[in-house]
């Protein structure tokens, strides 16, 4: 299977950090500088309403952003889920949403996701 990966919160701790999403969701030792992409800044100054998903190709990596988070209710909050690969956006959503950590994360969201 695919490793996935998330930079987000937890479903009851603010704060975003870096994940791997396997059978679980495990704290992970990535960081910005491992990545060709910034998780932070893939919108850009761009607004845009919670729940909204947009995809991503960069460099390598697919990605999935959707703004908020499963817990954080402040402005900015973002969950951001990606692969190493070129994965069309309809199998990443599909890979999210066979992900029991990544489901639960998406289930404790409280706005609807949008998917791009």
């Amino acid at each position: 299977m695919t490793e996935l990966y998330y930079f987000g919160t937890s479903t009851t701790t603010a704060g975003h950090y870096f994940w791997t999403l396997s059978e679980r969701m495990e704290s992970s030792r990535m960081w910005f500088r491992d990545i060709p992409f910034n998780p932070e800044q893939l919108l850009g100054k761009r607004q845009v309403d919670k729940g909204q998903a947009f995809y991503f190709q960069i460099e390598g990596y697919s990605i999935i952003h959707i703004e908020g988070s499963p817990y954080d209710k402040r402005g900015g909050s973002k969950s951001v889920f990606w692969v190493h690969g070129d994965v069309p956006c309809d199998v990443l959503v599909a890979l999210i949403g066979q992900n029991e950590p990544a489901k639960k994360l998406i289930s404790a969201m409280p706005f609807e996701v949008i998917w791009p």
